[in-house]
């Protein structure tokens, strides 16, 4: 996950869809709701190339952030 700010973070995935993916914390601070971000699939998950997808964060928990995919 890329911020406004350039500042990179990696985070695992716990689900993912069509529209979102909800981010697991792990030891990561998370975002404010309503953050805008950037969101890349790794390499590590076969995904070769992956495009940085815009996205704001939707909702968060104490395990970590739904994320909503914004389309151009």
């Amino acid at each position: 996950m890329t911020y406004d700010d350039g500042h990179s973070v990696t985070f695992c995935t716990r689900n993912i869809s069509a529209t979102g993916l909800f981010l697991d914390k792990g030891n990561n601070e998370l975002p404010e709701v309503g953050s805008l971000i950037q969101i890349q699939v790794s390499a590590d998950q076969g995904i070769q190339d992956a495009p940085l997808v815009k996205a704001e964060v939707s909702h968060k928990t104490d395990e970590g952030v739904g994320i909503i995919f914004l389309t151009p």
